[in-house]
């Protein structure tokens, strides 16, 4: 057989879908006229439905059907419970680490700060200080082989 047109990646067949979807509810439809023609074939007032069976359907009917209530203990509360552990992970891990790190580099800066003197003699010895660090590291190396 030809193929019914272009695939999409990800989408179910082009054979099943929107019009597969309309017959499902054309055929449940059909199934609710069914059921109520059945149900008050008797007459005017006189459904066929006994009187707690009518009952049962109002107070589940009245209660939207308890889809909400549901839905809040299968998905809602597990979900709050779950995302109440991340909550406190993130408050004392995450959040410690990022004020520990913060606060380490307010203290090292305040004392770093002290070095700065204003003075240029002061920087131009620290900078041929450095370089004569670099230069013996360079010789121990070089003399140890690496």
């Amino acid at each position: 057989l030809p193929s019914p047109g272009p695939q999409i990646a990800g989408n179910p067949p082009i054979g099943f879908g929107h019009w597969t979807l309309a017959g499902f509810s054309v055929l449940a439809a059909a199934a609710g006229i069914a059921a109520g023609a059945a149900a008050y074939s008797r007459g005017p007032g006189e459904a066929g439905v006994s009187g707690k069976a009518a009952a049962a359907v109002r107070r589940a009917a009245s209660g939207k059907w308890y889809v909400d209530e549901v839905y809040e203990a299968a998905f809602c509360a597990p979900f709050r419970r779950f995302s109440g552990l991340f909550s406190d992970f993130d408050r004392s891990v995450v959040d410690g680490a990022v004020d520990g790190l913060g606060s380490f580099v307010g203290k090292v800066s305040a004392r770093l700060g002290a070095l700065q003197t204003g003075f240029l003699r002061h920087y131009a010895a620290a900078m041929v200080g450095g370089a004569a660090a670099v230069a013996a590291l360079v010789f121990l190396f070089r003399s140890a082989g690496f």
